[in-house]
């Protein structure tokens, strides 16, 4: 709160104890305001839990070797390979990406 208060940071990631005593994943971003004549602290919080549990499922599931993986973007390049495609290719993900281009 303090950085927010201070001008030094605005925006924050952490995790955050409900009344309920729920933990919920948040990004919070804080900027000092003045409001009649009182400095106050304004923040904006987005419950990001069910995205950062999303991104752990597929970070997951593509670290594992037995399948085939791969992120690319529309119609232009791969841009990532998990370790399957290391395995089953011979090549180091750097070499797949660097090869396997969309046309």
């Amino acid at each position: 709160m303090d950085q927010a208060k201070n001008g030094i940071k605005n925006y924050f990631n952490f995790r955050h104890r409900l009344s309920n005593n729920e933990i919920r994943d948040v990004d919070v971003y804080s900027s000092p305001v003045m409001a009649k004549g009182k400095n106050l602290l304004f923040s904006i919080i987005h419950d990001i839990t069910e995205r950062v549990k999303a991104e752990k499922f597929i970070k997951s599931f593509f670290e594992q070797p037995v399948y085939l993986h791969m992120i690319s973007q529309f119609d232009t390049k791969i841009i990532a390979a998990n370790i399957g495609w290391e395995i089953t290719s011979g090549y180091t993900k750097k070499e797949i990406i660097r090869r396997m281009k969309r046309k």
